[in-house]
């Protein structure tokens, strides 16, 4: 197992030489992954695991951690008990990495590498085999039976894996009456999952059937010898709330389409109901609504809704240049395409090499589509690496050495003569910078 977890943190680099290399997912090293490995805890960080000692921890009942220490990995002891730290926290940021073991083809489900982060003791986040499922509460990265992921940012078993987690606990006022749930913002993997989710009560398994305003954190053994290493707390003066600021924020404001321009062709664009309308128009070439500025590394979240005889998609690090087939828009494309073939959320170059990833091979979300609804997408591009999901199942994995930054746009898609218009609708664009590492 130790060798399985070593040989998933092999860095793999694209050769400059090799430009607009395409590496797909299935191929992909996992080395070349968003979020680090190793992150190295401030100077103000309670060290709760260094590869040491198992001194910050304890049984449930007070006794000293019966768990292992191999190679610089804590390994669950299965059958031992959960641990839990000997120190208590308030609100906090908890970084924390673990590896789950490979299980057999045929160990499904809850039986797949369990296990649970608990913060103040009470509320879980999920630890789970559950690679390329849909998101759900119970699986990786869900709140246990309270709330699933936003998507699904879980790498196959064996890789080293990452949660970032700010946690405020519940509050009371002074005569013990809670006045505010717990609060839980959770990055996956680099991909943010939650963001500031209000928890009501405790969840399955918990420590205590009592909500407190400090508690320890613990680690579930559920019978699965799933390692962790690099496990550290900052204390928060300013407890995470309502008042925090997102980390996403509006591309679209709802109302108007200022800080847009269009391109291409003469599709029509429009806000209707806080969303944006484009629809067809007869005779003309692809047409793009494009952001006025440009980003690079980001994550973008967003809903769709389209015609079913329309094609279109998202464009990402895109350009319009004049010494460029006079203009054209080219670049990353995230596919909108609700035909039969369903490439939706598959990666294509506009006006470049094509597809990169068309989804053939990832029948989850090929059928995670679904016609006439809105839908949500979601893309993380951070470096050479670019990843999609459709309704919170991965879609595209892709690393490729083409654009760094560039607008993003929305494109309506030619439909030759036809007069009767089609339309497609987005809302609730929302984006994070990230910056780069």
């Amino acid at each position: 197992m130790k060798l399985a977890c070593i040989a998933a943190l092999c860095a793999f680099v694209v050769s400059p030489a090799f430009a607009q290399q395409t590496v797909h997912r299935h191929q992909s090293p996992p080395g070349v992954e968003p979020a680090k490995s190793h992150a190295a805890p401030p100077p103000e960080a309670v060290i709760l695991f260094d590869g040491s000692f198992l001194d910050a921890w304890r049984t449930a009942d007070g006794q000293p951690a019966a768990w292992t220490i191999e190679n610089g990995d804590m390994v669950i002891k299965p059958g031992s008990g959960s641990l839990r730290t000997r120190q208590s926290f308030g609100p906090m940021h908890l970084h924390i990495e673990f590896c789950i073991p490979p299980s057999p083809d045929d160990v499904t489900g809850q039986a797949r590498g369990n296990s649970g982060v608990y913060l103040a003791g009470n509320y879980e986040i999920q630890i789970l085999d559950s690679f390329d499922a849909a998101p759900a509460n119970n699986l990786a990265g869900g709140i246990y039976g309270h709330k699933a992921p936003l998507v699904n940012a879980a790498r196959p078993a064996g890789q080293w894996q990452t949660y970032d987690i700010d946690f405020a606990p519940p509050r009371f006022d002074r005569d013990g009456r809670k006045t505010a749930d717990a609060m839980i913002t959770v990055i996956f993997n680099g991909v943010v999952i939650h963001e500031r989710v209000a928890v009501p009560a405790i969840t399955g398994g918990a420590l205590s059937d009592v909500e407190t305003a400090t508690g320890p954190v613990m680690l579930q053994d559920h019978g699965h010898a799933i390692r962790f290493r690099n496990i550290w707390v900052v204390e928060k003066v300013h407890a995470l709330s309502t008042d925090t600021p997102p980390l996403f924020q509006p591309v679209f404001n709802g109302r108007t389409l200022d800080g847009w321009v269009q391109r291409g062709g003469k599709a029509d664009y429009r806000v209707e109901d806080g969303a944006i309308v484009g629809e067809t128009r007869p005779n003309q070439p692809n047409t793009f609504l494009c952001t006025e500025r440009d980003f690079a590394d980001f994550e973008l979240d967003l809903e769709f809704k389209i015609d079913d005889a329309l094609n279109s998609g998202v464009q990402i690090r895109s350009h319009s240049e004049p010494d460029y087939r006079e203009g054209v828009v080219h670049g990353y494309q995230v596919e909108i395409d609700p035909s039969n073939r369903a490439y939706t959320c598959g990666i294509y170059e506009e006006s470049g090499r094509g597809w990169l990833d068309n989804l053939d091979d990832n029948v989850a979300a090929r059928t995670a589509y679904r016609n006439g609804e809105w839908n949500r997408m979601h893309v993380l591009a951070r470096g050479k690496h670019i990843r999609t999901w459709i309704n919170g199942v991965p879609a595209a994995d892709i690393v490729d050495d083409g654009a760094a930054s560039g607008f993003i746009g929305l494109q309506v898609h030619g439909v030759g003569d036809r007069v009767e218009p089609l339309r497609v609708r987005w809302r609730h664009i929302m984006l994070r910078e990230i910056d780069p590492d």
